[in-house]
C-alpha cells in the first residue's frame, strides 16, 4: 500500500524536532538531576509519560495525526511524538513465537534513523537495544551528534508502537550531562503508557 503523504509527513516531524535539538545548549549552567516526576497525556490522548517535574512543559497537536509533549531544561530536551504514519508503515503486528522473526517495531526504529540524522550534524547512533514499557517491547538506541555552536549531544532515540500509533521518544543533552540526566532520560522512557484515549 502506497501513503502518499508519507514523505511530507515524515518531514514535518523531523523538522520540528530536531530544528529545536540543533539550537540547544544558549542556557548557562548543567541541568540538576531530576528527583520527581509528573505524568502527562499527550493531547491526542494516545499516550500517557512522566516528566521531570520543574522543566518546561510544551505540548502541541492532538486533532490531527501528530502530537508532541516536549520537556526543556537548560540545554536538556525531551520530545516525544505520535504520528499515524509509522503505523501504517509497520502494518498489522501479529506476535511471533519464533526468535528469527524481527518485531515490526525493530524494522520501524531502523527505518526512522535515516530522516533522524538528517537533523544533526556529526550524528552517529549505536546498535539497537530492546525496550520495555507499558506498550511491550520497543527500541531504544543511544546517539552522538553535534548541535549547534559545535556542542556535542548525547542522547536516545527510542520508538514504540500502539495499535496505530509510533511513538517516538528523543531525548538529548551535552555530553557533559550525560551522567547526571541518564537515569532521568531512562525513567521516562520506561514510564510510556496507553493513554486514556485507547
Amino acid at each position: 500500500m502506497a501513503f502518499p503523504h508519507a514523505r511530507t509527513s515524515d518531514a514535518v516531524l523531523i523538522v520540528f524536532r530536531l530544528g529545536s535539538v540543533l539550537f540547544l545548549g544558549c542556557s548557562s549552567g548543567p541541568v540538576p538531576a531530576p528527583v520527581s516526576f509528573t505524568k502527562i497525556g499527550s493531547p491526542d490522548k494516545q499516550f500517557q509519560i512522566e516528566h521531570p517535574n520543574d522543566w518546561q512543559v510544551t505540548t502541541t497537536g492532538g486533532k490531527g495525526t501528530l502530537s508532541h509533549c516536549i520537556f526543556e531544561a537548560g540545554a536538556a530536551r525531551i520530545d516525544v511524538s505520535s504520528d499515524l504514519l509509522g503505523a501504517l508503515m509497520a502494518g498489522p503486528q501479529v506476535p511471533s513465537n519464533d526468535p528469527n522473526v524481527e518485531p515490526a517495531v525493530a524494522r520501524i526504529h531502523a527505518l526512522g534513523m535515516e530522516k533522524f540524522a538528517e537533523g544533526f550534524s556529526n550524528y552517529e547512533e549505536q546498535e539497537a537495544k530492546p525496550v520495555r514499557t507499558m506498550f511491550g517491547e520497543g527500541r531504544i538506541s543511544e546517539f552522538t551528534a553535534t548541535g549547534s555552536l559545535g556542542r556535542k549531544l548525547r542522547g536516545y532515540r527510542a520508538t514504540v508502537l500502539s495499535r496505530d500509533r509510533r511513538i517516538t521518544t528523543m531525548c538529548s543533552c551535552p555530553v557533559s550531562e550525560w551522567e547526571t540526566l541518564k537515569p532521568a532520560f531512562d525513567k521516562v522512557i520506561g514510564s510510556l503508557q496507553p493513554g486514556t484515549g485507547r
